[in-house]
C-alpha cells in the first residue's frame, strides 16, 4: 500500500486507459460503420445509386464524423492526462 501516493484514488491503470481509448475510437467511428452498413444493405447498382449513397454519406456523415473526431481529440487528451 505504500507508494500509491493518494491511496489509488483517481489513478487510472494503463490497461484501463487502453480500453477507454479503444472504446472512444469505436464510438467516434459509428458514422463510418453506418455508411458501410448502408452500402451493404442497399447494394447500389449503377452510377446514380452509387452517386446518391456517396453524396448522402458525405453530406450527412462527414459533418457528424468531423465533430466526433474533434471530440475524440479532447476525449483522448482527458483519458491520457497524467
Amino acid at each position: 500500500m505504500e507508494g500509491q501516493g493518494n491511496g489509488g484514488i483517481g489513478v487510472m491503470s494503463e490497461g484501463s486507459r487502453v480500453f477507454k481509448t479503444i472504446r472512444a475510437i469505436a464510438v467516434c467511428l459509428i458514422p463510418v460503420w453506418v455508411n458501410i452498413l448502408a452500402r451493404l444493405v442497399f447494394n447500389p447498382q449503377g452510377f446514380w445509386q452509387n452517386f446518391v449513397l456517396t453524396a448522402l454519406g458525405i453530406w450527412v456523415f462527414a459533418g457528424i464524423q468531423f465533430w466526433l473526431l474533434v471530440g475524440l481529440y479532447f476525449w483522448l487528451r482527458r483519458i491520457w492526462a497524467r
